[in-house]
């Protein structure tokens, strides 16, 4: 119960401080899309009952290279590597840029969630 009361006081807190700072806000904005296309690549290779060494070798790069995209911290990851991975596991990348609007507490839960639908389920392949 504690626990679920000091998330709720944080979630205020950063729900406040993003208001008050549009940079911060960019950067929350950043780091919540890079969790979610993060998550979402792992929850497909799971799906398609892959381990990071078979998607590796499918791709012709080293386990920790999948490692590091699947860890939401990956360096310079572009568009081209994305499409690659997703091709590896039989998918496809839907990019979409609408205008900016406030950073919703739903966003927040979404990256705290360890078990999300793949992007292969959303849509079709």
């Amino acid at each position: 119960m504690r626990k679920q009361a000091t998330v709720v006081a944080a979630d205020a807190w950063l729900d406040g401080f993003i208001h008050q700072s549009p940079a911060f806000q960019a950067q929350v904005e950043e780091e919540l899309a890079a969790i979610n296309v993060a998550q979402d690549l792992v929850a497909l290779r799971e799906s398609r009952g892959l381990s990071q060494v078979q998607l590796a070798d499918r791709l012709g790069v080293t386990q920790s290279a999948i490692a590091q995209l699947e860890s939401a911290q990956p360096k310079n990851v572009g568009l081209r590597t994305l499409v690659r991975v997703a091709t590896a596991l039989g998918a496809h990348v839907d990019v979409s840029i609408r205008p900016r609007r406030q950073v919703e507490r739903k966003s927040r839960q979404r990256a705290r969630t360890k078990t999300k639908k793949p992007a292969a389920a959303r849509s079709p392949v």
